[in-house]
């Protein structure tokens, strides 16, 4: 991910390899318990969470910007 400043991981509870990280550049999703990342989407995040009971939605907030994603 190069030089940024991590908010928040975030594991998925039902696979442990899938990892989410907010960060200062965006958001990054690994499948490979964090071996490799892929960018999902810039900008500068500082928290992450799942949907209460779910683990396919997830929320995040960037500069005053709230996202929901499914992917």
């Amino acid at each position: 991910m190069g030089n940024v400043i991590i908010g928040k991981l975030l594991i998925d509870p039902s696979n442990p390899s899938v990892i989410y990280a907010a960060s200062t550049s965006g958001i990054y999703k690994s499948l490979d318990g964090a071996a490799t990342w892929v960018k999902k989407i810039a900008g500068g995040f500082k928290d992450i969470t799942f949907k209460p009971n779910s683990t396919s939605i997830l929320y995040a907030e960037a500069n005053g910007y709230f996202y929901r994603s499914t992917d």
